[in-house]
C-alpha cells in the first residue's frame, strides 16, 4: 500500500492482515496503528512515514552537519526526558565473573576501528519528537543497516499511535564524541520516503509484544559522503540463523556505550557466554551499557558473522537479543547464513 501524500508502505505476507495502517495524524512523524489480531508468523514490513519523505538525500545528508552531529544525546537521555516513554533504571556492572566472560566493557583502540567487524558499527542519527538523538548500528550487506526497532519508533501521546524516527544518517567507525567524520568512511543518509526505508516486525507494534523478541529493523541507505554506496566502502557483517547454542557459545557486542559509560564517546566491546533461550530471545552474560542496543552480537569462531543484536539487559549480568531465525525480519533474506 502506498499513497502519495501520505507517504506509508506496508507490506503483508499471508492475506490474513493482523495490521492495520488507519491514518498519519496531521504531517507530523505519526502513525495510528489498530492491531485487529495477532499472528506471529505474520510478518509486515513498514517504512517509516516521515518528514524526510519531502526531503532528498543530499538534504538529510546536509542536515547532519557537526554542529547537529555533536548536539545530539544518547537515545537512553531522550527517553529520560520523553513523556511518552518510561525507562527502567539500569544497574550498573558488578565486574568481572568468571567463566561466564569479560562482564565489563572496555574501549576498543582506535587502532582497530579500520579493521572488521568494528569498521561495520557506527552511530545511527536521527531525531524524534523534534529532539536529535543517537544509537549503535552496524552495516549487514546489501546497503542496510541492523539496529534495535525501540529507538525508531517510540509510543505517541494516544493508544496505538506511533512516533517514528527522522533524518535518519549514520556514521561507521566513530573515534568519540568530537570526531564527526568517523574514519572517513563517509556518512549515508537513509533513503527518503516511499517503499523500502525500514522495515519492523508487525508485532513490535502490539502493546502486548513489544519486547526483545522483535526488538529489531532494517535501515536502506543511499549514496554517502564519499559518493559511493555503503556497501562499496564497507565488507558486511553477515549473519547466522537458526543455531542450537551449547553452554561454550559467546559472543562480543560493539557499539557506542552513553556518556555515564563512556565520557568521551569511545567505541566499546563486551563479551559474554551464552545463558539460556527463552522463547523467541537469547540471553548471554554480561552487563551492556546504555547507547549500545543496536549494536551487534558477533559469535566467536564464526568467522565474525552476527548472531543477535543488542536489545537491552536482563538484570546488572545479563543482556538479552531476539534469536536470529527464519522470517524474523523478510528484509535480511538475502543476508542470512544458516546453519
Amino acid at each position: 500500500i502506498f499513497n502519495d501524500s501520505v507517504r506509508y508502505f506496508c507490506r503483508v505476507g499471508p492475506l490474513e492482515l493482523g495490521l492495520y495502517i488507519d491514518e498519519l495524524l496531521g504531517k507530523k512523524a505519526v502513525t495510528r496503528i489498530d492491531q485487529k489480531r495477532t499472528d506471529s508468523q505474520l510478518e509486515a514490513a513498514i517504512a517509516m512515514s516521515t518528514t524526510s519523505a519531502n526531503m532528498t538525500s543530499e538534504e538529510i545528508l546536509a542536515y547532519w552537519t557537526p554542529e547537529n552531529i555533536r548536539s545530539a544525546i544518547p537515545f537512553e537521555e531522550f527517553l529520560k526526558k520523553s513523556k511518552s516513554e518510561k525507562q527502567k533504571p539500569v544497574a550498573a556492572a558488578k565486574g568481572d565473573v568468571s567463566p561466564r566472560g569479560q562482564l565489563v566493557p572496555t574501549v576498543v583502540p582506535k587502532e582497530k576501528l579500520t579493521t572488521f567487524p568494528y569498521q561495520c558499527v557506527g552511530r545511527l542519527y536521527f531525531t524524534i519528537k523534534g529532539t536529535r538523538t543517537w544509537i549503535s548500528a552496524h552495516h549487514v550487506g546489501a546497503n542496510k543497516l541492523l539496529t534495535a526497532a525501540h529507538a525508531l519508533v517510540v509510543s505517541g501521546s494516544k493508544p496505538r499511535e506511533w512516533v517514528f524516527a527522522e533524518l535518519l544518517g549514520f556514521i561507521p567507525a566513530m573515534v568519540n564524541y568530537q570526531d564527526t567524520l568517523g574514519m572517513n568512511y563517509g556518512t549515508y543518509p537513509q533513503i527518503p520516503g516511499g517503499p523500502g526505508q525500514a522495515y519492523f516486525p508487525h508485532n513490535h507494534f502490539n502493546p502486548d509484544d513489544r519486547k526483545a523478541d522483535f526488538d529489531i529493523c532494517t535501515v536502506f541507505l543511499n549514496k554517502g559522503s564519499t559518493g559511493k554506496y555503503i556497501s562499496e566502502v564497507l565488507p558486511p557483517i553477515q549473519l547466522l540463523v537458526n543455531l542450537n547454542y551449547t553452554p561454550q557459545a559467546e559472543w562480543n557486542c560493539i557499539g557506542y556505550p552513553d556518556p555515564t559509560v563512556s565520557k568521551d564517546g569511545e567505541m566499546y566491546e563486551i563479551s559474554g557466554k551464552f545463558d539460556k533461550q527463552v522463547d523467541t530471545t537469547v540471553q548471554k552474560y554480561g552487563f551492556t551499557p546504555p547507547g549500545m542496543s543496536g549494536g551487534p552480537w558477533i559469535l566467536k569462531d564464526s568467522n565474525n558473522r552476527g548472531n543477535g543484536i543488542q536489545a537491552g539487559n536482563v538484570d546488572d549480568t545479563t543482556t538479552i537479543s531476539p534469536y536470529f531465525r527464519d522470517g524474523l525480519i523478510p528484509a535480511l533474506a538475502e543476508v542470512e547464513e544458516k546453519l
